[in-house]
């Protein structure tokens, strides 16, 4: 018998070999895309922990390294490779449609602005995130500085944090220093590290990991944000439907004790705030001794902002609305809700506007971009989401693609508190989406040879040699390369 055909027969009979989640070789990676990469890990790190925004924040190192990246982009060519997707069509079309809709704002200087700095910033990041990325250890390791970006945030949440309102604020003008901005930070982050849990080798390894998610659900219900609290209720049944049964009953009793740690342990203020998500009559506030005359005040105001929140979300909500139907094409103009508002109120007999956002991001997109820009920005989202989920449904019911249906799930619970999380900020231009749209493409992109990888070895098992050797002609190495 040949060597060969020996090795063959090896092969055939080891029908359950783990994937090579390290290949020896990195096919087509330049040193120039690898040194692009790291430049990208070290920008996801810095955007999400917000480290800069403390520290240093003179020396525009983000904006620095965002610009390098977008010069690697561009010498590697990677730039294409997300313009391919679905996905990628669509944020071009978005992109292409804001430009569109510049000549009908109703501020262009301003629209022109926010286009030029916020959202092209965005692009480059979505385009750095989908193309960079070369293979599926470097993906691992970009989820992995994502959720220790989000810990180092946790940190400079509790550092710089402030309670003085009764709700944990930052006051420096972090990215993250509004507590319902915050709250989503966390919401987003809590999948990654779920899945560090899950893929934790040791006991140690999890215990941490469980750690930091207690850490991040205590910052949550700190921030007294109704809109996170909403989006975990969502993002908590979607674990449920996806658990083993085990799972389930886990999760069943951690949601249990999580109430009732909750009941026991939360401040009555913040507890009061989130029951006016179910109820607009003002609890009762029962005056108390005088040592406890500060924090009934803190009470009232928390209550009285609550339900000042409530009618103002509701009265912004009305007016998104009939500016998306007097503007239904091309909208008011990016970043023009406010100055619309505000003309909007006069035309109404009222002094002035509210000159506040539309606590929903998909009403701001609405309003500002018309029923297409909206169109477009929702099917980013659902594309992604549809990718992930995809991803996930075709690889959870094998042990040895594991690895993949862990990150893919992460992305997709990540990809559902933001989707849940936007319908109560207004925060629809931000780096967020992108970054999760770009890491749904790489997470396909990096994937799908391992998987192929996989397939074949399944065949060869169940073929004879002479078989597989006309079915697939090619080398296992070059099976794994990644597609164009």
């Amino acid at each position: 018998m040949s060597a060969a055909t020996q090795s063959e027969n090896r092969t055939a009979s080891q029908p359950h070999a783990r994937v090579p989640w390290q290949p020896g070789v990195q096919h087509g990676v330049s040193t120039v895309q690898t040194l692009g990469f790291n430049i990208l890990v070290c920008f996801l790190f810095m955007i999400f922990s917000r480290i800069f925004d403390m520290h240093l924040s003179g020396l525009h190192i983000p904006g620095i390294s965002e610009r390098l990246m977008a010069a690697v982009v561009i010498v590697t060519g990677s730039f294409w490779r997300p313009f391919r997707t679905s996905i990628g069509k669509r944020l071009l079309w978005f992109t292409i449609w804001i430009v569109v809709g510049l000549p009908f704002s109703v501020w262009k200087g301003e629209s022109f602005t926010v286009l030029t700095t916020q959202w092209w910033a965005d692009l480059v990041v979505f385009t750095a995130v989908s193309g960079l990325i070369a293979d599926f250890q470097q993906y691992r390791r970009s989820a992995w500085v994502l959720a220790v970006a989000i810990l180092a945030l946790c940190v400079f949440c509790l550092h710089y944090g402030t309670l003085d309102t009764g709700r944990l604020f930052m006051a420096n003008g972090s990215r993250f220093s509004n507590p319902n901005d915050m709250a989503q930070a966390m919401l987003i982050g809590i999948p990654f590290w779920l899945a560090l849990y899950k893929r934790a080798p040791s006991a140690m390894g999890k215990i941490a990991a469980a750690g930091v998610l207690l850490l991040m659900l205590y910052i949550i219900a700190k921030t007294g944000s109704r809109g996170a609290l909403v989006s975990f209720a969502v993002l908590y049944l979607v674990m449920l439907y996806h658990a083993s049964p085990i799972g389930k009953a886990g999760l069943l009793l951690g949601g249990s004790l999580a109430i009732c740690a909750s009941i026991a342990f939360l401040p009555s203020a913040l507890k009061d705030r989130y029951k006016t998500l179910f109820s607009e009559d003002k609890p009762e506030v029962v005056e108390n001794i005088q040592d406890n005359a500060d924090d009934n005040i803190t009470e009232d105001r928390m209550l009285e902002s609550a339900e000042t929140s409530a009618e103002s979300r509701r009265h912004l909500l009305r007016q998104s609305l009939i500016l998306t139907a007097t503007h239904p094409v091309f909208g008011v103009g990016i970043g023009e809700f406010q100055v619309a508002e505000n003309a909007l109120a006069i035309s109404q007999g009222k002094r002035k506007g509210s000159w506040l956002g539309t606590h929903n991001s998909y009403m701001q997109v609405a309003s500002e971009t018309g029923v297409p820009g909206v169109f477009f920005f929702v099917s980013i989202l659902y594309l992604s989401l549809k990718r992930a989920h995809s991803l996930y449904r075709s690889t959870r019911d094998h042990p040895e693609l594991r690895e993949i249906s862990t990150q893919a799930e992460a992305l997709f619970l990540s990809l559902i508190c933001l989707g849940t999380t936007d319908l109560f900020i207004h925060a629809p231009y931000t780096m967020l989406l992108p970054v999760l749209a770009g890491l749904t493409i790489s997470l396909e992109y990096t994937a799908n040879p391992l998987m192929a990888a996989f397939q074949r070895r399944k065949a060869e098992a169940g073929m004879p040699a002479a078989t597989v050797r006309q079915v697939f002609p090619a080398p296992i190495s070059s099976s794994l390369r990644s597609p164009a």
